[in-house]
């Protein structure tokens, strides 16, 4: 037995005559070789599937059970080129999605080669792949944001990453030491009475927190438990909670907004968090603070916060809202009255849907400019070049969340094969950001395999 490994020396002799090859062993085959055959048959065992999704092998109905018969038709679209009708659709549920591509196909006289067909389900499965390769390096004992720089447990990433660990493993363990971790937290002797650290275990004797960061503690907190039903985690989080409560109250001004937080604000790694952005009345922490209150009150049931949610929404809509675009911040003249800055960005119109300040029917101008002209295709320089693009973590992952919750599938599937698709081919890992420069292995990455199997969802 000879391993197939490496280079291999093969010599083959016959009496005086002799002669020789070296094969040399290769992870993927040249694509050169590879006879490209048009209309080529394409067999059920040709195709890679990942267990839990759908794939050109599942019977249509489970499609259409899982994301609706219109969206059912879309998909379908990729791979045939042209909408399919829904009533015909669901005349077709009892075949495979290869099956009834094949018979349209055929009758259509349309030529859907074998090839292009692997290179859609190969190109979902590779990214779901360096997402699950990504998680595994970030979860050894809690959720880090990347093995080689920090290897630190952050708040906000979490949020993502342990979403994906309930995907990947079907519960939340990584995730329920990371807030056990917060639950039994000391106080800080370099931090603020109630303020809780921006990523833990972890000393900050610079005394530097994101306040922001405990905000996503409180939203990713409620949706352990609505995943879980750990109560005893949400009871051990209870005085953290509530002390984050009364930390953010001494901030509220006369319209019941947070104002001049202090320490390290941050929104995400791009023009919001400019100084000139981030001070006087920030919009965006306003918009995602009013959604953690929503949480609280959700989570130990008190419609006091409910209600102050429902108030800081409403005044957020009146002095954000400029007639186009929701605007990163107020700020004081000299007199003290609060004023518009003009400042504008791709994420704050994502966080304003998001975090339930705006809705498609109350916003649907800007909600059709974000789904048809946003986005990180978006040529910023001369498409709305006064509002600037968003980045990785969090603008264009809340984009996709967005695109998934109201059922946009075939473009989620679309930006994500974009986005994802070459940092899969180059290190097998998911990026911090869309370049180089930086983390190549970030946890909340792993975020794309969940916003796939939502679209591939049969159940």
């Amino acid at each position: 037995d000879v391993p197939n490994v490496g280079t291999t020396h093969l010599v083959a002799k016959a009496g005086e005559l002799t002669d020789e090859s070296w094969i040399n062993k290769v992870s993927e085959p040249n694509p050169d070789y590879i006879l490209k055959e048009k209309g080529a048959v394409l067999n059920w065992w040709d195709i890679t599937e990942v267990e839990g999704h759908c794939s050109l092998n599942s019977k249509l109905k489970l499609v259409i059970d899982g994301v609706g018969v219109e969206e059912a038709g879309k998909l379908l679209a990729i791979a045939m080129g042209f909408p399919m009708e829904a009533r015909v659709v669901s005349m077709m549920d009892a075949m495979t999605v290869l099956r009834l591509i094949g018979l349209i196909a055929g009758a259509s006289g349309l030529t859907v080669t074998k090839e292009g067909l692997l290179a859609l389900n190969a190109e979902l499965n590779k990214i779901v792949a360096a997402a699950v390769n990504t998680f595994a390096q970030n979860a050894v004992d809690i959720l880090t944001d990347c093995p080689s720089r920090e290897r630190a447990g952050w708040l906000c990433d979490s949020y993502f990453s342990s979403r994906a660990e309930a995907l990947f493993t079907g519960n939340n363990l990584v995730e329920k030491s990371f807030l056990e971790n917060y639950a039994m937290a000391h106080k800080s002797p370099f931090l603020p009475e109630n303020m809780l650290p921006m990523c833990y275990p972890s000393d900050h004797n610079d005394h530097v927190y994101i306040p922001n960061w405990t905000m996503w503690y409180i939203l990713e907190l409620r949706n352990y438990v609505k995943r879980t039903g750990d109560t005893a985690m949400l009871e051990a989080s209870r005085e953290k909670v509530y002390g984050l409560v009364k930390f953010f109250s001494k901030y509220y001004n006369e319209f019941g907004l947070l104002e001049n937080l202090e320490s390290w604000v941050f929104i995400e790694w791009s023009k919001c968090n400019d100084g000139d952005y981030i001070k006087g009345l920030n919009y965006p922490s306003n918009m995602i603070w009013a959604a953690a209150l929503e949480a609280v009150a959700e989570m130990y049931g008190d419609p006091a916060l409910a209600d102050k949610s429902a108030q800081m929404k409403e005044m957020i809509r009146t002095l954000a809202w400029n007639g186009t675009f929701f605007e990163d911040n107020g700020i004081r003249d000299s007199e003290g009255n609060l004023s518009k800055t003009g400042h504008t960005t791709e994420t704050t119109q994502y966080y304003a849907f998001y975090f339930g300040t705006a809705s498609r029917e109350a916003y649907p101008e800007l909600f059709d400019l974000m789904l048809t002209t946003f986005g990180p295709k978006r040529d910023a320089k001369t498409v709305y070049p006064d509002v600037y693009p968003s980045n990785a973590i969090v603008g264009n992952y809340l984009r996709l969340e967005l695109l998934t919750d109201f059922g946009y599938h075939d473009q989620v599937i679309s930006e994500c094969r974009d986005f994802f698709s070459n940092m899969a081919d180059m290190t097998g890992t998911l990026w911090e950001h869309s370049n180089l420069g930086c983390s190549l292995n970030h946890g909340f990455a792993s975020m794309a395999a969940v916003y796939i199997a939502a679209c591939a969802k049969a159940e």
